[in-house]
């Protein structure tokens, strides 16, 4: 995908946008927020106990949570879930763990994981003051939009995340994990603020590569820690920016 900025005026798809937001927005305010970053996790198992994955996690959860746990995995296993009221997605979390079997005779033991889920995708309509819960997520979600935003934005972050969990038979006890993420973000919202001279609809696409690092210590059977340290050296990069502009119309004076 090409880096860069483009910015374009389209007169008359705007106006029809722009028609479409204010008879919407104008009469009631929604707004929508799922994804891994709403709920602190994924996986209604790891939820329940509290979002302690990161040292329990045995299925392909572990590509998420702690990526060194994909050692205790010993066969292929796929897993997806759901969030029972999502709205806007389709699914929460695809994940599959293949244990390498091939090199269990040389001691090692090592699993390859991958998963794709949603990080976070929020839909709002209507405005919002600038001290509602609401209208401070928008600004922390995306920065520089202005408090006093109203219109429609519809605003996600997916994420592809491939991960390898590795340990020995020198070192039972102790598991490590690296994974790399590939983050893919877009926003396209339509609406005016304070500042606005008319409607603005805009498109922005960004990408991202990050990487992580985990490891797991088991002193016994009964007893297990585990750390993840994740979105390491993680750099939005825009790639795409459509701006139409339409500008309201000055009034007509005699």
């Amino acid at each position: 995908m090409k880096s860069g900025t483009t910015k374009t005026t389209v007169l008359a798809l705007a106006i029809t946008v722009a028609m479409a937001v204010s008879s919407g927005s104008a009469f009631a305010q929604n707004f929508l927020f799922e994804g891994t970053d709403a709920v602190m996790g994924v996986g209604a198992r790891y939820l329940a106990m509290g979002g302690t994955g990161t040292s329990t996690a045995n299925d392909p959860h572990a590509v998420f949570y702690n990526p060194s746990l994909l050692t205790g995995i010993d066969r292929v296993t796929i897993t997806g879930t759901r969030q029972l009221n999502a709205k806007l997605r389709p699914y929460t979390f695809i994940g599959i763990a293949v244990p390498l079997l091939s090199l269990k005779d040389t001691g090692f033991k090592i699993t390859f994981g991958a998963a794709r889920y949603n990080r976070v995708h929020s839909r709002s309509s209507g405005a919002f003051g600038a001290n509602e819960p609401e209208s401070i997520f928008l600004r922390y979600l995306l920065p520089g939009i202005s408090g006093t935003y109203d219109g429609d934005i519809d605003s996600k972050t997916l994420v592809n995340r491939f991960a390898l969990g590795f340990s020995h038979g020198a070192l039972s006890k102790l598991s490590l994990g690296v994974n790399v993420d590939q983050i893919d973000c877009k926003t396209n919202s339509c609406g005016v603020h304070a500042g606005s001279n008319g409607y603005e609809v805009q498109s922005v696409g960004a990408t991202a590569v990050s990487f992580g690092v985990s490891t797991t210590y088991r002193p016994h059977n009964r007893l297990t820690f585990g750390a993840s340290y994740t979105d390491i050296g993680t750099t939005l990069k825009v790639n795409t920016e459509e701006t139409l502009l339409f500008w309201a119309p000055e009034p007509v004076t005699s």
